[in-house]
């Protein structure tokens, strides 16, 4: 059964610990932001949401029409999980097909690879690689991220023994808490993306407390809605050319429950560079008293490339070349945003250095211009070489005066 009021003996902002028969023991904390609705309460490390005896159906009635409620138990009693629970966990390893200890060469290898199989500019079937394509991003995006990927390792470790830690990055809306959450959809990232590592939102009850009187209709002072953001992935073509995306923001109230959906059209300009907030007016937080909604918030997380990276308006390219080229220099071809073009590469070219290729990045905003391509130079030595590579490279060494070790 579902532990009611009937069971409680909780007042505001004292904690009370019950015991069943089975000699289980359970944390009764009340919230005053819920009593009308729920006992917050905790059992091990999991927080959860008792709903109070006398209002058991209308909160039900609310709860319906959120995510799937996740029904569990903490020993012999029942309770109801919050709904931080109901994202689903992602394997990036697996996505990326690689081991939990993979080196960051291999998971920048594994990911270009799949990149280059699933973008889609080259896939036959356009709707199932875009898909697979924003998975593979996701996967990077956290796993390339060396901060990222330790949260996740951690996170992981947890998932694995069934204990789910609070997420850190759980946005709300108002300056003090406020009173709705948020949640996003048509941003490219998934639930558990945004409930772990975007600063979006998610639905359920959140832990802090709500403005005093919000959404009561009484005693309420006019206040603008409070601002929302939320992360918004962007490939490189959206980038370089604008488009249009559709977004769906769901609002909760924490009071009431009710969920409000929103579906709207964000332009994305030509040029818009990573980091950058797209506003959308008045799709924030309600206001309260009759005052006007806040804003909404988007910023831009570029979708990683196979071939490229960026830096503002500049796009980053790495370009392998052998010994030989380096040093005799060379003419080759490399990929753009525009298309394939010729670069020179100047003899003795040292390794890592930068060679630029003007107006080829991405629009400058609010100017003609754009940026520039930024060429790094590789330089690649071989795994293995033949006896006849061997012996080449051996009459290099005795004829050459190039000593890299000399007193300088």
């Amino acid at each position: 059964m579902v532990l009611g009021s009937s069971h409680l003996q909780a007042d505001g902002g004292k904690v009370l610990r019950r015991k069943n028969k089975g000699g289980d023991t359970i944390d009764i904390a009340f919230n005053a932001t819920f009593q009308s609705f729920f006992h917050q309460g905790s059992c091990g490390r999991h927080k959860f949401y008792i709903p109070a005896l006398n209002d058991y159906k209308l909160a039900l009635s609310h709860v319906a029409s959120w995510p799937v409620p996740v029904l569990g138990s903490c020993g012999s009693f029942s309770i109801l999980l919050e709904f931080f629970m109901a994202a689903d966990f992602k394997d990036y390893y697996a996505t990326l097909g690689v081991a939990r200890d993979a080196t960051e060469a291999d998971i920048k290898k594994a990911f270009r690879k799949l990149a280059r199989t699933w973008h889609p500019d080259v896939a036959t079937d356009k709707a199932g690689a875009e898909a697979k394509f924003k998975e593979i991003n996701e996967a990077q995006e956290v796993l390339g991220d060396p901060e990222k990927r330790r949260k996740y390792d951690r996170l992981g470790a947890d998932w694995e023994h069934g204990v789910e830690p609070a997420p850190a990055g759980s946005r709300t809306g108002g300056a003090q808490g406020g009173a709705e959450d948020f949640h996003f959809g048509g941003t490219g990232f998934s639930d558990f993306f945004e409930q772990y590592f975007s600063g979006g939102s998610r639905y359920g009850f959140p832990g802090g407390a709500a403005t005093a009187g919000a959404g009561t209709g009484t005693g309420t002072r006019p206040r603008r809605g409070s601002d929302v953001e939320g992360d918004l992935m962007v490939t490189l073509d959206e980038a370089m050319m604008g488009t249009v995306r559709p977004i769906s923001m769901q609002s909760a109230n924490r009071q009431t429950g009710k969920v409000d959906t929103q579906e709207f059209q964000v332009r994305i300009p030509p040029g818009a560079t990573d980091g950058r907030r797209i506003r959308v007016p008045g799709q924030g937080e309600a206001g309260q008293g009759g005052a006007e909604a806040g804003d909404l918030y988007l910023r831009v997380r570029h979708a990683a490339h196979p071939d490229f990276t960026t830096h503002g308006a500049d796009l980053l390219h790495e370009l392998e070349i052998a010994p030989w080229e380096a040093v005799l220099g060379a003419d080759v071809v490399i990929p753009t945003m525009d298309g394939p073009i010729k670069m020179k590469i100047p003899p003795f070219a040292q390794n890592a250095q930068v060679m630029r290729v003007r107006g080829r990045g991405l629009p400058k905003a609010k100017t003609s211009e754009r940026g520039d391509f930024l060429v790094t130079l590789q330089v690649q030595l071989p795994e293995s070489v033949s006896s006849e590579e061997r012996a080449l490279w051996e009459k290099l060494r005795d004829v050459s005066t190039f000593h890299s070790r000399s007193a300088k």
